[in-house]
């Protein structure tokens, strides 16, 4: 009994096509006169799904991969496999063409690591430790490639989806990092350290150019839109410096100086957000004035502020000379202290209607000026030991409720107020 044998892979399931023979295994097409010469006689019932030859597949897989053509290659793996489950080859093969199939949305990377544990395992034992060496390189190559993939396309699109599918992706190459040194032991602290190269480098990178940039705009006066865009923005830049901090290893030489650095490009972000806010354009008195809409509560403010002394530190504690500045550097508001003693809060119609006085009068003349100065230094002394007194609240607001309608009818507005500063 005769039957044509494909020449690449040796199999003899070729089906006549139109007008040409074709392996059904690898593909391959073949001329009738071409199909003539490559008769075979075979004896015996003909079993085609062990025919294939195993090693002619494994170099179609190779050459595919060579050519980029993973999915083809990964296709000719999985032909090898089903005649030879213990191929280590085609499980080495399918473990790296799978993995560089990953994207962003759908990483592979777990598929690549059973490939490459089955690799391991059928591999003949004088080429095991060479496996896991080579295992262990392709498995490097991925994960740094798809920490690239996330942080590459942070750094035009600095959303905080985008910001949290880098975090998602790391958490993910973690927990493949601890799945692959069980089987192998590997060390991927090198690894590690080049991802959070790429983190703080596409943090760096998409910040001043589109994050800050945004938020400011043309003319320096953000609108609600924008304020609330560069608050979330910002806070998911300072969780991204912590992501690619926890990537540092200690057994890094030069951990402890990225991760330094780090740190303080956070303090730098952290200072902006902390001051954020939105403006709205008003007029008093005839004069155009852009005052504060919305800005972050106290409550946020010093958090913020508490993140900034953590961050400064962590610093220190890596860098016995650095000078830790004292907290009372970093302003987020002042604060009306006997009008907010008699009123029982910073934000209500009356302290909100003197606050406009001292931002947009006293602050624009060197006496106003001097006086706020002077008011700031003196105030909290004053309601220290006479704030809790009846006579002293009532007395005052008294006072207070005269002045300030008086400022209301001169068109100062009792709504809502953030400060100018």
């Amino acid at each position: 009994m005769k039957s044509i044998k494909c020449e690449l892979c040796g199999s003899n399931d070729v089906v006549k096509k139109d007008d040409l023979f074709v392996c059904q295994y690898c593909g391959t097409k073949y001329t009738p006169e071409e199909a003539k010469k490559l008769l075979v006689e075979i004896s015996g019932e003909v079993n085609v799904k062990n025919i294939g030859n195993s090693e002619n597949y494994i170099k179609l897989a190779e050459n595919a991969m060579n050519s980029n053509n993973n999915a083809e290659a990964e296709n000719y793996c999985n032909k090898v496999i089903e005649i030879d489950a213990e191929n280590y080859e085609a499980w080495f093969i399918k473990g790296k063409v799978a993995g560089w199939q990953s994207t962003v949305v759908n990483p592979r990377t777990l598929e690549s690591i059973t490939c490459f544990e089955n690799a391991i395992k059928f591999a003949p034992e004088d080429k095991k430790e060479e496996m896991k060496k080579e295992c262990t390189e392709e498995m490097k190559n991925l994960l740094e490639s798809l920490g690239r993939l996330a942080c590459s396309h942070y750094i035009d699109y600095p959303s905080v989806d985008d910001a949290s599918m880098i975090i998602d992706i790391v958490q993910k190459i973690l927990s493949d990092i601890v799945q692959f040194c069980s089987i192998t032991g590997s060390n991927f602290d090198d690894s590690l350290m080049l991802i959070a190269q790429e983190i703080n480098s596409a943090v760096n990178n998409a910040y001043p150019r589109t994050i800050y940039k945004e938020y400011v705009g043309d003319e320096g006066h953000p609108d609600k839109f924008d304020f609330e865009q560069f608050r979330d923005r910002a806070n998911a830049a300072t969780i991204l410096y912590d992501t690619a901090i926890s990537c540092i290893m200690d057994s890094i030489p030069d951990g402890k100086d990225l991760k330094i650095q780090i740190y303080k490009n956070k303090i730098q972000i952290l200072q902006e957000l902390v001051k954020c806010c939105s403006y709205t354009q008003q007029f008093i008195n005839g004069n155009s004035y852009w005052t504060t809409e919305y800005s972050l509560t106290n409550e946020a403010k010093e958090k913020i502020v508490n993140e900034i002394m953590e961050a400064h530190q962590k610093i220190k504690e890596m860098d016995p000379s650095y000078v830790i500045p004292d907290r009372s550097t970093i302003k987020t508001k002042q604060g009306c202290y006997v009008a907010t003693d008699v009123y029982g809060t910073y934000d209500c119609p009356e302290v909100w209607t003197l606050r406009r006085f001292r931002d947009y009068y006293l602050d624009n003349r060197v006496w106003g000026r001097a006086f706020i100065k002077l008011y700031y230094a003196v105030s909290p002394t004053i309601v220290k030991y006479c704030g809790k007194t009846r006579l002293f609240n009532k007395i005052n607001k008294k006072i207070l409720d005269k002045w300030v309608r008086k400022l209301n009818a001169q068109g100062y507005e009792s709504t809502r107020y953030s400060d100018k500063y």
